[in-house]
């Protein structure tokens, strides 16, 4: 047998072993992991070690977490310090916080929910809320939600 069959002959055989098809690895799915409920507990052991790292990283003032479903407070927590000078910690029932920009977003989400609950356009809807001194110059370009 020539070198070149036995090299043909040697490859061939080495196709075969390893299923003639180049293999790809296959990741397996991730198994279901169980929803967690939303609890205090629960919450903590999340929020906790993520607000610490924040607060060991930015090494500025703190903030104040709070999670509410429905109607009811699920977790309200502080974290860092208030005043840094006087290491105040944060409190999440005793530490007052101005709002900023944030306002902006909760402004938002009334009006839109306005407008789900009226069932019908933003525009119609903030016409008939806040109705401008003439209906008839109302129109879609000189309305906006800043």
């Amino acid at each position: 047998m020539s070198p070149v069959c036995a090299a043909r002959a040697l490859l061939c055989a080495l196709f075969v072993a390893v299923g003639g098809v180049p293999s790809r690895a296959v990741a397996e799915p991730p198994l279901p992991q169980p929803q967690l409920e939303l609890t205090q507990a629960n919450l903590a052991g999340v929020v906790d070690p993520l607000m610490e790292n924040w607060i060991d990283k930015h090494k500025g003032p703190g903030a104040v977490v709070v999670v509410v479903k429905g109607d009811a407070v699920v977790f309200a927590k502080g974290y860092g310090f208030s005043d840094i000078a006087a290491r105040k910690p944060f409190s999440a029932d005793a530490t007052l916080v101005r709002p900023g920009s944030i306002s902006k977003l909760f402004t938002a989400i009334a009006v839109m929910q306005l407008v789900v609950r009226a069932g019908s356009t933003l525009i119609a809807t903030a016409i008939s809320t806040f109705p401008s001194p003439s209906r008839e110059t109302a129109s879609p370009s000189r309305c906006a939600v800043f």
